[in-house]
């Protein structure tokens, strides 16, 4: 047997060689097992994404003709498509965080696409989007660029002109420093701030869901005001003592750069955990 689906959600993707029981004799065969892992499994979507879907589904009959169906349509193209955004014609083309190689022949037939194009932008998904997801992560492979693109096209309308790329990312670091609550575990205290961070700063996951989605909105201003609140909601907090906010974009910053105030990003652009360093002290007077 070359593949099958079960479901299970995430527990269902399990290692190799992990299955090796029948569950019912089959005749002429003695043992089974993986050689592969399994993947692809996720845990069920909430009801509200269900009516959402829902809704879509009956719009879209799968044919784009808006920028919510191009997007829809691109989520479903495969199950390792984590985000998409759709920008329309009226919106500038934007340069890619990220160069796929490509060779001569494959140059050669590329048509790049006209200021009348749609361009959809996508990420990749992953098991535990909640954990934390670097760049590398959410950079779609060159093969699910092709396969998303493939699938839009047999969905978009005549004369329609639509390209696939992966979304723009905006790095950020957070180093932080912060005083704690009297008998307060100090290495608690900072690994439950880092994780928040992840939290936070993460292209998957998120407050944000439009179009059944979820995670950073693409676009969406960062704010070291709000990365303050974060850091100062996470129980054993008493105070930020230090905070310095370091934000790198891979196409024009070769270092980081510090930011004190609202970093706006572009319409295809989200941002990304880089590595925090947080530092816990005692409430002062208390050792």
């Amino acid at each position: 047997m070359k593949a099958y689906r079960h479901g299970g959600g995430q527990r269902g993707n399990v290692k190799e060689n992990t299955l090796t029981v029948l569950r019912s004799a089959i005749p002429e065969v003695a043992s089974v097992t993986n050689p592969l892992p399994a993947t692809g499994g996720r845990e069920g979507g909430s009801l509200d994404l269900a009516r959402q879907r829902a809704r879509h589904e009956l719009r879209t009959r799968q044919r784009a003709v808006t920028v919510e169906d191009f997007e829809y349509l691109a989520m479903h193209a495969s199950i390792r498509v984590g985000r998409a955004k759709c920008l329309g014609p009226a919106v500038p083309a934007l340069s890619s965080g990220w160069e796929l190689e490509a060779d001569a022949d494959e140059e050669a037939s590329h048509t790049a696409p006209g200021r009348d194009a749609i361009t959809v932008y996508i990420l990749a998904a992953q098991e535990k989007p909640e954990d934390r997801v670097t760049a590398d992560d959410v950079k779609p492979t060159k093969a699910l660029l092709t396969q998303v693109q493939t699938y839009l096209d047999g969905c978009r309308l005549l004369g329609c002109v639509v390209e696939v790329k992966p979304a723009l990312l905006l790095e950020v670091t957070v180093e932080v420093t912060v005083e704690t609550f009297a008998r307060t575990s100090l290495a608690r205290v900072e690994s439950d701030v880092e994780a928040s961070l992840h939290r936070f700063l993460n292209p998957l996951v998120g407050a944000t869901v439009r179009g059944g989605q979820r995670g950073w909105g693409f676009g969406r201003s960062l704010n070291p005001g709000e990365i303050h609140g974060e850091i100062h909601r996470v129980y054993g907090v008493k105070s930020v003592l230090d905070l310095t906010i370091k934000v790198q974009d891979p196409r024009f910053l070769p270092e980081p750069e510090t930011i004190e105030t609202q970093r706006k990003l572009e319409p295809a652009q989200v941002v990304v955990s880089g590595m925090h360093k947080v530092t816990a002290k005692p409430l002062r007077g208390h050792h």
